[in-house]
């Protein structure tokens, strides 16, 4: 039985957009240099 819990859904979410983000980041400052 599996139950979905929103909060920590979108708590996960926004963690993995944040490193998503960050790893751009520095993805992109590594290509630029």
């Amino acid at each position: 039985m599996q139950q979905n819990h929103p909060r920590v859904r979108i708590i996960n979410e926004q963690l993995l957009s944040d490193n998503w983000y960050t790893l751009k980041k520095i993805y992109v400052l590594a290509a630029a240099s």
